[in-house]
């Protein structure tokens, strides 16, 4: 299973920021309140939202499904305390469906509504028009007016310096997206007539305006839009991440987030954190949602986020209102291995995005740094070995307590440099601003530098500024307390260790730390407490004045050049594998610190130990603690793969509660010990929290990823609702609780019926995630079910949609336009094609799909299987672009007349699991027409048995769950009917 979820590309923890800015994509997301708002139509979708004049408004369409129906309608519902809401205006088109309505308040300060007006028929090659509405008080509205052009749905419409600017898209006859411009709203002129992106092109966010005039805005299904004044010419970056009815906002600390409709596991809306240099999106929040979902309106307003969307999560899509609120925008780790090609464009860190800035003395913008052979090369300003000054990178992060850790290396090749007073190392809380190291506003900072002989200093400078206090100069590794002006002292071959904790030091016994020589240094800072390890041993500690910084700090990466000896010349230091990690936020279990799927950088450096672990010596280690909310029902894996000691993860139900797992060290299958690996399975929306820890006292960084994997099998048994069910099972429906219901058949035994009327339909989905539908195992779907009416294709169904195709199985009865049987269609062109004949009202019968990726070489095929013998097969059709990835199970006949179908099972599973032949009942084990003694006899046999192989014994698991048992008996005993004498059809019913 953990090499299944290497294939899966995880969205990161942390996500990335601009320069200049606060950090992007990072902090915690809390949901205030929700609560639903309108839902007296059938189907209340698309909404939008705006604060305008002391008052709320939300508008969204009304009308009887998620397609073109006629009629519908956009309702405008006002609120001034945002809580009691009141419907002030209809707009509405006995001819015309107006959807996707969307409001903006002009310069001018009136409201500004516009919508699509659709027709189900094309009238003069019209399908769909633009068009646009005024008020001044949110009820009196002007009369319509046509903007844009037809055919070109005008998605988004955002004003910027007095111009609005929108973007529609087209499907017929060609697909674009367009830009237009208007100054008043009303008339709009095309400023790009093709954007030129690329893939399915559909709605956009609003489009974000920067503060240089950058343009930003997200585009469905995956691309990421940036233009520069006059906007004409464009740049798209896939995104990498499916998404559905999106819009977007920017927070006044300057990060984006979007809410939009994830498809990744289960179908939900989101708040998700957007990266601005690349799009990528991490969720922070999913909203309480499902099924037919998303569109949301945003305002930012009183340090909250206002959400309206819509889902059909509690029954029929309705409106809701969510507030959300961003705490804390300090990013947990930042961590940066170099990676980038060898330039002078430090540009920013890569978890997350954080700005580095060049610095000389501190104080000025200098040429001091660059990307050297995949590692940060600082170097001092002066040439001469008598020179002075400081290159320094620094980051724009506030983290006041933190263990920061990187390689290091010095650029010297014999001790005769090392008699240099050449130093690197980090600076710690320096307040942001431009002032020289001797600034008074520079007061507070801490200086942490090492020397190529071994030398260590600590250095804070006073409140006033001035000189940098000391607080320490050592050398650890030779004996007797050095004095300071003996820092760059060196002490000759053998006075430094040529091993240190088991990692290689000074490996030629020389006495210097030299190029070929990495060494790994740490500095913890906790409160008044600093220490520093190199290569994972502490060699010096301090107590250090105050706690926090103010109001912000600089983390850097120094590298100094003192002046007073002209014998030494100037060396450069290298830094790689950057990790910073903040640290006492999450010491004990009650301050957990929430995170979601991804990866983090942490540390036990500094923490205290409060929790028990059953595996790895580590009652009595210091520890950290995670709370995690499970986003799916599935498999949460877990591992610290790359962390710097032996770590100690275990999973508990709660503080002081139950412990769920542990794992000290891996097996091997994902990574080796000392890390740690672990599965557990947990249940969408349960809490759980993690235990990060040590073997035997250990302590220091770590990585942790984790990962909640879907449950690899979705099942639904005949007696019970299948939205109660693990599987995560979700209703696409427009028909009324009554069409669907657990039913007591002919001999007693319970399946679920799905009875709906022409027009409608009840689908029971399961939205497929990427790890299944590409599983290279292939999946299989089985469903036991009899159809008492099905007059036509479509209707008591099962089918797959997966990345690329769709594949069906049909049950149709006589008295329709086709003969009784099983049926398949191909997606395109559609094609009917009738499977086998028999008729599906009499009694149960066995339909499977299987999905195999090998064959058709290589481009995967499904064969369709009816009680054990195929029966067809399908190819990939290829050409298809499918959006949904799902399966679906149920009665569909919004296209035609009423059925009524009958599910005792179904179950979609990944591999590739045909039922062997079964008799039909299923208790006629030896398909001779009867049940009678010799299938008792096999009944027997099987009893008891844990059924995981295709083999005769799953023919009599009828209650699928897995073993042959007593429940399988009662159904068996029911079809006993004796040799030579026909079970009755009913028997399994």
């Amino acid at each position: 299973m953990f090499l299944d979820w290497l294939r899966i590309v995880c969205v990161v923890f942390v996500s990335l920021s601009m320069a200049a800015v606060p950090v992007f994509g990072q902090g915690l997301a809390q949901l205030v309140s929700v609560q639903k708002i309108w839902d007296s139509a059938p189907y209340n979708s698309f909404t939008d939202l705006v604060a305008y004049k002391g008052a709320w408004y939300c508008c969204f369409r009304e009308s009887t499904t998620h397609g073109v129906a006629l009629p519908g309608t956009i309702r405008i519902l006002r609120s001034t305390n945002g809580s009691t809401w009141a419907s002030v205006a209809v707009l509405t088109s006995a001819a015309e469906d107006l959807r996707d309505p969307h409001m903006v308040i002009t310069p001018d300060n009136r409201l500004m509504l516009y919508a699509a007006a659709v027709t189900p028929v094309a009238v003069d090659g019209v399908t769909h028009r633009n068009f646009v509405w005024f008020s001044q008080n949110g009820t009196n509205w002007t009369q319509r007016t046509e903007i844009g052009e037809p055919n070109v749905w005008l998605w988004r419409i955002t004003w910027h310096n007095s111009t609005a600017y929108g973007i529609g898209y087209q499907w017929n006859p060609t697909v674009l997206v367009r830009l237009y411009t208007s100054t008043d709203g009303t008339n709009f002129s095309t400023l790009v007539s093709d954007m030129q992106a690329s893939g399915i092109i559909n709605e956009t966010s609003r489009i974000i305006f920067l503060e240089d005039g950058t343009a930003k805005v997200l585009l469905r299904d995956s691309l990421w839009g940036t233009a520069q004044p006059p906007y004409t010419d464009w740049t798209w970056t896939p995104m990498g991440t499916n998404m559905g009815g999106p819009d977007m906002i920017r927070l006044p600390d300057g990060r984006f987030v979007a809410v939009t409709r994830l498809y990744d596991g289960i179908v939900r809306t989101s708040v998700t954190w957007v990266d601005p240099v690349t799009g990528a999106l991490t969720e922070c929040l999913t909203l309480p949602s499902g099924g037919d979902t998303s569109y949301a309106g945003l305002v930012w307003y009183n340090d909250l986020l206002w959400i309206s969307y819509y889902s059909s999560h509690e029954g029929k899509p309705s409106i809701y209102l969510a507030k959300v609120a961003f705490p804390d925008s300090t990013p947990v780790s930042v961590t940066d291995t170099f990676t980038r090609a060898d330039n002078d464009a430090l540009a920013s860190t890569e978890q997350p995005r954080v700005a580095w800035v060049e610095r000389q003395t501190v104080g000025a913008a200098a040429n001091v740094a660059s990307i050297t052979g995949g590692q940060m090369l600082l170097f001092g300003v002066s040439t001469t070995p008598a020179g002075s000054g400081a290159g320094v990178a620094a980051l724009d992060v506030d983290l006041p307590d933190l263990a920061i850790s990187a390689d290091l290396r010095f650029a010297i090749n014999n001790p005769a440099q090392a008699l240099g007073n050449n130093t690197g190392g980090f600076l710690l809380r320096r307040p942001r601003s431009d002032g020289n190291i001797g600034d008074s506003s520079s007061g507070g900072q801490i200086s942490v530098q090492i020397h190529p002989s071994g030398g260590i200093y600590i250095g804070q400078m006073p409140a006033g500024g001035g000189a940098i206090s000391t607080l320490f100069a050592d050398n650890p590794f030779v004996s007797g307390q050095q004095e300071f002006s003996q820092l760059n002292s060196f002490f000759g071959p053998g006075s430094l260790p040529t091993a240190l904790n088991g990692l290689a030091f000074d490996t030629d016994g020389d006495g210097v730390l030299e190029l070929a020589e990495p060494f790994r240094v740490t500095a913890v800072l906790l409160g008044e407490s600093l220490q520093v390890l190199i290569n994972g041993v502490q060699v010096a500690s301090a107590t250090v004045a105050g706690t926090a910084s103010t109001p912000s700090s600089f983390v850097a990466l120094l590298k100094n050049r003192w002046t007073g000896n002209a014998a030494g010349v100037p060396s450069s230091v290298y830094f790689d594998n950057l990790d910073i990690a903040r640290i006492g936020i999450n010491d004990d279990c009650a301050s957990a610190l929430p995170i979601t799927d991804g990866t983090i950088r942490g540390s036990t450096l500094g923490a205290t130990g409060d929790g028990t672990a059953s595996c790895g010596d580590s009652n009595n280690s210091p520890d950290v603690w995670y709370r995690y909310v499970a986003p799916v029902t599935g498999d949460l894996m877990i591992d610290t793969c790359g962390s710097r000691f032996d770590t100690v993860v275990s999973v508990l139900d709660g503080c002081g509660g139950q412990e769920l797992i542990c794992n000290d060290d891996c097996d091997g299958t994902l990574c080796g010990g000392p890390d740690s690996c672990l599965i557990v399975p947990v249940t969408q929306a349960q809490s759980y929290l993690v235990r990060v820890s040590g073997a035997q006292q250990a302590s220091g960084d770590f990585t942790l990823r984790v990962q909640t994997q879907e449950t690899r099998t979705a099942t639904h048994r005949g007696g019970a609702d299948p939205l109660t069910e693990a599987g995560a099972w979700t209703l696409d429906t427009n028909t009324s609780t009554g069409e669907r219901t657990l039913v007591t058949g002919v001999s007693g035994r319970p399946h679920w019926q799905v009875s709906v009327n022409a027009g409608r339909r009840a689908n029971y989905q399961h939205t497929l995630s990427p790890s299944q539908w590409s599983d290279p195992a292939g999946w299989t779907l089985t469903a036991r079910v009899r159809a008492i009416s099905a007059l036509d294709m479509f209707q008591s169904c099962l089918e797959v949609n997966d990345d690329r195709d769709l594949w069906l199985l049909s049950l149709v009865t006589s008295g329709g336009t086709l003969s009784p049987g099983l049926w398949t269609t191909n997606a395109s062109p559609q094609v009917h094609q009738q499977l086998a004949a028999f008729d599906p009202s009499a009694e149960y019968h066995t339909i499977q799909m299987v999905y195999d990726p090998a064959a058709d070489d290589g481009n995967g095929a499904v064969s369709f299987y009816l009680d054990g013998d195929v029966v067809g097969t399908q190819t990939r059709a290829e050409s298809l672009s499918r959006s949904f990835k799902r399966v679906v199970w149920g009665d569909n006949n919004s296209g035609g007349l009423a059925s009524d179908a009958r599910y005792a099972f179904v179950q979609f599973e990944t591999g590739q699991r045909p039922l062997g032949p079964c008799g039909n009942p299923f208790a006629d084990t030896d398909g001779d027409g009867d049940v009678d003694q010799s299938d008792f006899g096999r009944f027997q046999a099987c009893y008891g048995d844990i059924v995981t192989e295709v083999e005769d014994c799953a023919c009599l698991d009828i209650d699928s769950n897995g073993e042959v048992d007593g429940g399988d008996f009662d159904y068996f005993m029911d079809c006993v009917s004796g040799a030579e004498v026909s079970a009755g059809v009913t028997c399994d019913d």
